[in-house]
C-alpha cells in the first residue's frame, strides 16, 4: 500500500463514525420530505419505503442543482436496504485492489457473501442518473439477482 493510500483509508476510516451517524437525520428527513407515515422507520425497516421512494423518484427530472443531494440520500437508503437484505453493514473497503478502496460501502455479509461488498452511492448515482421513467424496485431486484448468483 502506497503512503497515499494509507492516508487516504486512515481519513476515512477517521470519518466513518460521522458518516454513519450523519446517516440517520437524512434518511429520516428524506422519508418525512416524501410524506411517508413512520419516517424514523426508514433505518428499521427500510423495505417498507422501497415503494415510496421508487414512485416519488420514477418520473423526476433531476437538475444539476439536485443531483448531489438526491444521490446521497438514495444511497444511504439503498445501503440501509443492502443491510436488511443481506445481513450486512457499512464497512470502510481496506482492500487495495478493489475499485471501491477506501469507499463506505455495504460488507460483511453472513453465509454465501462474505468477501464481497456492494457500493450504494454508484448504484444510487446510476439510478439518479437514469432518464425516466426510473424504477429502483426493479433496479435493486437486479442488485438481488446479481448477489445471490456470485
Amino acid at each position: 500500500m502506497t503512503d497515499e493510500e494509507k492516508t487516504e483509508l486512515k481519513k476515512r476510516k477517521d470519518r466513518f463514525d460521522v458518516f454513519r451517524k450523519e446517516r440517520m437525520p437524512v434518511l429520516h428527513d428524506f422519508a418525512k420530505i416524501l410524506g411517508c407515515e413512520s419516517p424514523h422507520e426508514i433505518l428499521i425497516v427500510p423495505e417498507k419505503f422501497l415503494p415510496y421512494i421508487s414512485k416519488y423518484m420514477a418520473a423526476q427530472d433531476v437538475s444539476d442543482s439536485n443531483r448531489i443531494w438526491l444521490m446521497t440520500r438514495i444511497g444511504y437508503f439503498i445501503g440501509e436496504w443492502l443491510v436488511g437484505k443481506f445481513d450486512g453493514c457499512w464497512v470502510v473497503d481496506e482492500s487495495v485492489e478493489s475499485k471501491t478502496f477506501s469507499w463506505y460501502v455495504i460488507g460483511e455479509f453472513g453465509g454465501a457473501g462474505s468477501g464481497k461488498v456492494i457500493d450504494p452511492f454508484s448504484l444510487a448515482q446510476a439510478y439518479v442518473n437514469t432518464r425516466p421513467p426510473r424504477n429502483l424496485i426493479e433496479q435493486l431486484d437486479l442488485v438481488v439477482n446479481s448477489f445471490e448468483d456470485s
